[in-house]
């Protein structure tokens, strides 16, 4: 199972849990049927509800590049509010009732406040979905448990990847455009990220950062695996690229294994940092892989910690000078075989 699919099934299911105790409570307090039927609606209702709602918006208006839809508010707000009251007057009509006695089905009748009530807590719900997606869903874990209340050093693989040609390209399609673009070109990283065990930092600019924890050497390989399934993804939606923006972008990415200072910065707007020598080196080596024109590059203690699978090529391309270090940084140029070769 991808990455991203897991990931979205766990906040899925956290959800629906919520929804049911949250049903579940409102019947307690309000409910009609007999005591043990109107907690059973109550929980059903509630998941119902969540499962079809929180499957519409993390699966279908979710994943790919941004179509028309996703990219139109207005048209975003129409679907869901189609779906949000066609999916809780369904439910509402159909699975209290089935719970009513069978002498005297009609005390599980739809009022007023159930539909309010059902509105509103779908409401609360998505929009806490929206923000586990906004931060991500192990950052307000993080956040939850304080575990980076404190600074603490870590071990992380850390890419930082930027598309190439930026300046250039936002000129020609202007910035709006060029936005569209960048938007639709880190939803192929982010997703490939994902799929690959990964977590999204940040996005700086036409910059993306991610990260990964140090595991095993055949874990450890699987952000190079990402960098070259982004590939795929975007190369897969190359007419859409070519149609829409005159182009497919390309990006270039450096990888890099190091300690990282990581910790909660800021006050109305809290954020995990990461700080240290290993950011700096890994943003360094992104931006060499522009003065030696090559896609990828990944520094000696990255590479040393990978079991690289058999279709992935390392290169050893020499020691680089990388400013603030007083050793040059031994670097190797990753590309990935073409199908059949040895």
């Amino acid at each position: 199972m991808r990455g991203t699919t897991s990931a979205k099934l766990r906040v899925l299911i956290v959800a629906i849990v919520a929804s049911a105790g949250i049903g579940a409570a409102y019947s307690a307090a309000f409910g009609v049927l007999p005591a043990p039927r109107s907690l059973m609606a109550g929980a059903m209702v509630g998941a119902t509800i969540c499962a079809t709602l929180a499957a519409f918006e993390l699966f279908l208006l979710r994943g790919g590049v941004r179509g028309p839809v996703r990219r139109s508010f207005r048209s975003l707000m129409i679907m869901r509010l189609l779906a949000y009251t066609g999916v809780i007057f369904a439910v509402l009509a159909v699975v209290p009732p089935a719970f009513a006695p069978a002498a005297d089905p009609s005390i599980a009748s739809l009022s007023a406040r159930d539909v309010a009530f059902s509105f509103a807590a779908s409401f609360v719900v998505m929009l806490s979905i929206g923000l586990t997606e906004l931060v991500g869903p192990r950052v307000l874990v993080n956040f939850a448990i304080g575990r980076y209340a404190e600074p603490r050093l870590e071990q992380r693989i850390l890419l930082f990847a930027d598309v190439a040609g930026s300046t250039a390209l936002a000129e020609r399609i202007g910035d709006l455009r060029f936005h569209e673009l960048l938007a639709d070109t880190f939803d192929c990283l982010a997703q490939a990220v994902v799929d690959a065990g990964g977590e999204v930092h940040k996005y700086v600019g036409d910059e993306m950062i991610a990260q990964w924890p140090v595991r095993t050497a055949a874990l450890n390989a699987r952000p190079a695996e990402a960098v070259f399934d982004a590939m795929r993804r975007i190369d897969a939606w190359g007419s859409h690229f070519r149609e829409r923006y005159g182009q497919v972008p390309q990006f270039r990415a450096g990888l890099h294994l190091g300690t990282v200072a990581a910790g909660e910065v800021g006050d109305f707007r809290r954020e995990v940092a990461f700080l240290g020598d290993a950011m700096n080196t890994a943003a360094r080596i992104e931006q060499i892989c522009r003065e030696l024109d090559r896609p990828v590059l990944a520094s000696e203690a990255f590479v040393a910690s990978a079991m690289m699978p058999s279709d992935i090529v390392v290169e050893a391309v020499g020691n680089h000078p990388v400013r603030g270090k007083s050793e040059p940084l031994r670097l190797f140029s990753l590309h990935r075989r073409p199908n059949g070769a040895l």
